[in-house]
């Protein structure tokens, strides 16, 4: 039951499958590390299909680019923009009616599979990206690198696709770039999230006063 679930933990350092930077891991470490002192029980899992969630999020995106903004984006939107729809498109590309009929009837299948999950667990811990913070415009580099970070946010599309509530805390300061993770809760179980959040908080300082005090 779910007073049983309360402060159980699904810990997953690498939800796409994708492999994950050494600094992120470190950062998932530390999250459950703060989260085992407060009392919460840690159990190691893999989510259910994050890498199916995104791409579906994508192509639904690039296709309602399509059908809905791209000519105003074509006439008004600044370079960097048409740059940055153009390489969603191309990496995304898009769906026909049937295919964006059946990717929306897809989202729900795996809404309940996510909902089904979430039952054995009061929040899961994940990182926000597979990679450290990128500086301003890295997606804009070139195509290759566009690709690569939206590989590295599968699991940050892919929550808010799902429309479920996830608190983000950071665990710190790496190289000058802030580290944090992401706590992923059940439909309308925003409390679990920030508690956990909370009890991270407690353990790792708050980020802005070590930023500060680096200036």
């Amino acid at each position: 039951g779910r007073r049983d679930t309360a402060l159980r933990v699904a810990v997953c350092a690498d939800p796409a499958g994708d492999g994950v930077e050494p600094v992120v891991m470190a950062a998932i470490r530390r999250a459950a590390d703060a989260l085992s002192n407060a009392g919460y029980e840690l159990v190691e899992v893999t989510p259910p299909a994050v890498s199916e969630i995104a791409a579906i999020w994508g192509a639904i995106q690039s296709t309602e680019i399509s059908e809905m903004i791209k000519p105003a984006i074509d006439a008004h939107g600044s370079a960097d923009c048409q740059k940055s729809v153009g390489y969603l498109q191309t990496v995304y590309g898009s769906f026909g009616l049937s295919e964006y009929m059946r990717a929306w009837a897809d989202r729900m299948r795996l809404v309940r599979e996510w909902l089904t999950f979430l039952e054995e667990f009061a929040v899961l811990l994940v990182p926000v990206s597979q990679e450290p913070p990128a500086p301003l415009n890295d997606d804009l580099k070139s195509l290759e690198r566009y690709r690569e970070l939206v590989a590295a946010h599968k699991m940050l599309v892919a929550v808010n696709f799902l429309g479920l509530p996830a608190a983000v805390v950071p665990t710190g300061v790496v190289n000058g770039s802030p580290m944090g993770v992401q706590l992923i809760a059940t439909r309308y179980r925003e409390d679990l999230a920030l508690d956990a959040a909370e009890a991270i908080e407690r353990a790792t300082g708050i980020l802005t006063k070590q930023l500060w005090s680096r200036e």
